[in-house]
């Protein structure tokens, strides 16, 4: 989706793809390969009725 609303920009394109490379190596915890840990928090609610 962020990558089709920049498709007009090429170097923005680009300046995306280096930051996420990035953001992948930094966090990479890999020897051998790539491993990377994620968390999620998953958060579920109710709409509450009007009384």
């Amino acid at each position: 989706m962020v990558r089709n609303a920049l498709a007009g920009s090429p170097e923005r394109v680009a300046a995306l793809d280096t930051d996420l490379a990035e953001v992948a190596r930094s966090h990479d915890r890999g020897t051998t390969g790539t491993v990377m840990d994620w968390e999620y928090l998953l958060t579920t609610a109710r709409r509450g009725g009007r009384t």
